[in-house]
């Protein structure tokens, strides 16, 4: 079966050196060599990430799931859907996507996730995380096929470990043109989580 095989497959036919995620990809062989050897999101900061993975992949966790094992993953809050969900939601996919990825501690700060825009998808050295809502970032045209190539689907967003509460979690979107730092609700199911390898 498929799951049984790793590989490196060249994917532009270009000549050498490659690199890789431009000229070459893996197919299961992501742990190879290490825990970052494979991975298309290793940054200048020494960190590496895994690829994206939607909320149908995640989940969420209850309010009384996320309380269970609150200590256990190191959360700082777990979503008070009584007191701020509309409609009373008790799905938290914030605390969905730290039980995903292990720990809180797990989840990219949103430094890092100013770092994945300016290192690897806008190539943009200009894009930073200032901490003001109003630093927000034009870039030059991002493609969509760039962003599935980190497991995103097409142009969207990735949680982010900083600034959580009760209420709500912080995330870095990544858009065609646009790229910054925002909020949602914790029920929030658009947003994408990428955890810590190394």
């Amino acid at each position: 079966t498929a799951s049984c095989v790793s590989a490196v497959m060249d994917i532009n036919n270009n000549g050498k050196p490659n690199t890789l995620g431009k000229d070459v990809t893996l197919f299961n062989a992501n742990s190879l060599g290490g825990d970052c050897y494979g991975s298309l999101l290793t940054l200048s900061d020494g960190s590496c990430w895994s690829t994206a993975v939607g909320p149908s992949t995640y989940g969420y966790l209850t309010y009384d799931e996320c309380m269970e094992k609150k200590d256990e993953l190191g959360l700082s809050y777990c979503f008070d859907y009584k007191t701020y969900g509309y409609g009373k939601i008790d799905k938290d996919y914030y605390a969905g996507a730290v039980n995903y990825c292990g720990a809180e501690s797990k989840l990219p700060t949103l430094t890092q996730l100013a770092l994945i825009a300016s290192e690897k998808i806008y190539e943009d050295s200009s894009i930073k995380y200032t901490g003001s809502k109003t630093n927000v970032h034009y870039s030059r045209k991002c493609t969509e096929e760039t962003l599935i190539s980190y497991g995103l689907s097409g142009y969207s967003s990735v949680w982010s470990s900083d600034r959580s509460s009760t209420a709500l979690g912080y995330y870095w979107n990544y858009g065609s043109t646009l790229t910054t730092w925002s909020s949602t609700w914790r029920y929030g199911s658009f947003v994408y989580v990428i955890c810590r390898l190394n």
